[in-house]
């Protein structure tokens, strides 16, 4: 083959790789348009999109759901039970708790997903969740740079069906579908598995990064680390003694410090205090018993749960990719790595299906970068079946593209405000932030904490002048405990239909606010 039509094949490649990833771009916009049309609810997307608003208006270390009540109702509460976690969760919507030490609410998530979604007006922020997802995955085809022919195909187009998994596979389309942190790591985590057998300081660096994501990120420095303390054995050299460890595993630390840890800690100081207190929960850090332990075990090695699934996808890939001599030692990397992620895991009280996702992600960027080992041959088949699966996504998921969708946000937005028109604070379950979020009312949780200081703080309200609203038609909402909180406060209420809400008790104030 000449150098001239060489070139030419390779950037007529290039152009039908780039003209797929635009069109992936909008089919991503169309296809998740519906689901982003809901507002923020529940924990993760109300606590995220909720930050990214405070951000946005210079107010991330202060008050991001203001209450001129706070201060006295948390001194009133803190007399009625001297434990804290009966009284700090319920004058606070999901993803906050107000925190006796620094005396506000405190939103439990570090900043990462918010910094990348603040940018953005209220009435789009979701909207362009998915787009700047699948943006971040196809800008790693700069990854991609200097490769031609088969083995650009193979990785271009393996790239392509990781955003297409979006639109089909439920691991990956629940991300898709609302704000959250475990989306954004996708394309930080490809990349650092990409430099992790050529530059596995870069790959230290990026995973530290991503603590400002995720936290629990942490968990597979260790595992990066390997390749900068031991590079011989992975080279398949002879080891070279336990001295020149002491210098790479100081260069491990300076990096993970600086690139993400520092900048965590810091964010901390200025959020809870105290570099070394946590934003997140007490529940979120416990260790599980043994017998959680064991349910854990069965839990997460299901393959009812899809990262399991993408696990046992990416590992069997790893096989094919690491199976030649010399390069086998990057499959027991991936192996390792698998165990010692899921093993946190297991042994974490908080059990949720997309925690272990991280390690799956992570290996499929150092598949990528090992494709370079294989065949010739085996490259051509794998561009073939990757550019058909592909074409087969794009087509599958444009045709399902719904034709009506939903009223946009600001319609939502305004129902919001109209229904909850004169309440001063709003008690709810799952949109106990929604109500906050659109409209600025102050959302409270009727099922969170101890009953006698959730009656205590109807009471005392009602009692300050301020007339509340309960949102008894809440998904998630328990309506008998609701009402038994509201007939051991003792305090009158009319119920009002709404149209778009349903039924809401009304607690009119004694007197009004002053």
């Amino acid at each position: 083959m000449t150098l001239s039509r060489s070139l030419y094949l390779r950037t007529a490649l290039w152009c039908a790789i780039l003209l797929t990833a635009l069109v992936m771009m909008r089919v991503v916009a169309c296809r998740f348009y519906w689901d982003q049309t809901v507002l923020p609810a529940g924990c993760d997307s109300f606590g995220y999109a909720m930050q990214a608003e405070a951000i946005r208006q210079g107010r991330e270390f202060g008050d991001h759901t203001p209450r001129p009540f706070l201060a006295p109702l948390a001194q009133d509460l803190s007399g009625i039970s001297k434990n804290p976690n009966d009284w700090v969760w319920p004058i606070a919507p999901h993803a906050y708790r107000y925190d006796p030490q620094v005396g506000r609410l405190v939103n439990q998530y570090p900043p990462g997903t918010s910094l990348f979604l603040a940018p953005f007006p209220r009435e789009i922020r979701s909207l362009v969740f998915p787009v700047l997802i699948a943006a971040s995955l196809l800008c790693l085809l700069a990854l991609f740079r200097r490769d031609d022919g088969a083995l650009l195909a193979t990785r271009a187009g393996c790239l392509l069906v990781l955003v297409a998994c979006g639109f089909y596979f439920e691991p990956f389309s629940r991300e898709y579908r609302s704000l959250n942190s475990v989306a954004p790591c996708f394309a930080l985590l490809v990349a650092a598995g990409w430099f992790l057998p050529v530059r596995p300081l870069l790959s230290v660096g990026l995973l530290s990064a991503g603590v400002l994501l995720r936290i629990p990120n942490a968990w597979l420095l260790p595992v990066a680390a390997l390749p900068v303390l031991f590079p011989e054995w992975f080279a398949g050299k002879p080891f070279a003694g336990l001295r020149p460890v002491v210098p790479r595993g100081a260069k491990v630390i300076l990096t993970a410090f600086f690139c993400g840890v520092l900048w965590l800690l810091l964010f901390q100081y200025l959020t809870m205090g105290s570099a070394f207190r946590t934003t997140y929960p007490y529940y979120d850090r416990n260790a599980a018993t043994p017998g959680g332990m064991l349910e854990n075990l069965r839990y997460y090695f299901s393959l009812e749960t899809g990262w399991m699934w993408v696990h046992v996808v990416v590992l069997f890939l790893a096989g094919a990719v690491f199976c030649r001599r010399g390069t086998r030692r990057w499959f027991l990397l991936v192996l390792f790595l698998f165990l010692w992620n899921y093993g946190f895991y297991v042994t974490h009280d908080v059990r949720v299906s997309y925690y272990p996702f991280a390690s799956s992600v992570l290996a499929l960027g150092l598949v990528l970068r090992g494709m370079e080992n294989l065949p010739r041959r085996v490259l051509q088949v794998s561009s073939a079946a990757v550019g058909l699966l592909v074409i087969l996504a794009l087509i599958g998921a444009w045709r399902s593209v719904p034709e009506n969708p939903t009223e946009p946000v600001a319609a939502k937005i305004a129902a919001i405000q109209k229904a909850f028109a004169g309440a001063d604070a709003v008690w709810a379950e799952h949109r106990s932030g929604t109500v906050e979020y659109a409209a600025g009312i102050p959302g409270m949780r009727i099922l969170w904490g101890s009953r006698e200081v959730r009656a205590e703080t109807v009471r005392w309200l009602r009692a300050q002048g301020y007339r509340q609203a309960v949102l008894i038609d809440d998904i998630g909402m328990n309506e008998s405990e609701a009402r038994a909180v509201l007939e051991m406060a003792k305090v009158p209420v009319r119920t009002v239909e709404d149209e778009t809400f349903g039924r809401i008790l009304w607690i009119d104030p004694e007197t009004p606010a002053q």
